[in-house]
């Protein structure tokens, strides 16, 4: 049973993001304090989306999301990241950024299993920048809102609970995962 709960703010992101993600011409239609909002040049804000990637896809929740799901071996985590904040907020460049707020969708891939099939993980998360990185997620449940909100600063509170304005990390994000699964 706990794994219905903990599946309900997923299934929230997804329904939510699958209507209202993009408009008609394929631009995000639903854009709060988005991309450009973080400050930082667009190419330090994929830097740091990578490295948000990264970090996930190697991390203990990665692992729990394909093995304790009782899945095969040959399965693989991957993930995409909607950066939507950084504190401290003036951060000019990517090394002076100590923590990062992002959506995260991660999706297990296994070998001929399709898409909708797969496990999935989503919502927002806090990635401190210390040696080593911690990423904190806000726990699914009972409660949740009030997790969300303390775990991201009342500024980025919108886009915490929002959708995914990257299209392209999404769309690298499926192509990987029908890599993976080879379809």
């Amino acid at each position: 049973m706990w794994w219905l709960v903990a599946g309900l703010p997923l299934a929230a992101v997804l329904a939510v993001g699958g209507l209202h993600v993009f408009g008609p011409d394929g631009t995000a239609a639903a854009r709060g304090a988005g991309q450009a909002d973080l400050g930082l040049p667009a190419g330090s804000r994929a830097r740091l989306a990578d490295r948000m990637v990264t970090l996930l896809e190697q991390s203990t929740m990665a692992w729990r999301l394909a093995h304790e799901h009782g899945l095969g071996s040959g399965a693989t985590v991957v993930c995409a990241v909607d950066p939507f904040g950084v504190d401290p907020p003036g951060a000019a460049t990517v090394a002076a950024v100590r923590t990062v707020y992002a959506l995260h969708l991660c999706v297990v891939a296994e070998r001929g299993k399709g898409w909708d099939y797969s496990t999935k993980s989503s919502g927002p998360f806090a990635a401190r920048l210390s040696e080593p990185a911690q990423l904190q997620f806000a726990e699914p449940g009972r409660g949740y809102p009030d997790r969300v909100r303390a775990l991201v600063p009342a500024r980025y509170q919108e886009r915490a609970v929002g959708v995914f304005t990257d299209r392209q990390a999404l769309v690298r994000l499926r192509q990987r995962f029908d890599a993976i699964a080879g379809r």
